[in-house]
């Protein structure tokens, strides 16, 4: 289980989801774009709750390892969760990082500019 802390809040969350948040993160970050996530936490009640955020370029994630909240590996359905965040942020994080065709435009003629009068500005 890892702690992620953001924008001043904490929560625990498997570590696959932990990871793949910063994959993803870093992802939109090489795009300079943002996005709302969801992701499940689990409480100190050791139930799950969804969580959701907006992370971008700018966001600043700290993530450490927790063991207050290991009972919770063992729970079939929290798993079934936890492997469903991470394949849609894996899926999310190929979406951006897949390699798009690069257009160059180049003029069709020479292209000149007007100097004059420029002391003026």
């Amino acid at each position: 289980m890892k702690k992620i802390s953001y924008a001043g809040e904490s929560f625990v969350t498997f570590d696959g989801v932990a990871d793949a948040l910063l994959r993803f993160v870093a992802a939109l970050g090489a795009n300079h774009t943002s996005a709302s996530v969801e992701i499940p936490s689990y409480s100190t009640k050791e139930e799950v709750e969804l969580v959701q955020f907006v992370v971008g370029p700018s966001s600043a994630i700290f993530i450490r390892p927790d063991s207050s909240t290991s009972l919770l590996e063992s729970d079939a359905s929290a798993n079934d969760t936890a492997r469903s965040a991470v394949a849609r942020l894996d899926a999310d994080t190929e979406a951006l990082t897949i390699a798009r065709n690069v257009v160059y435009a180049q003029p069709q003629g020479f292209v000149g500019y007007d100097f004059e009068g420029i002391e003026a500005l």
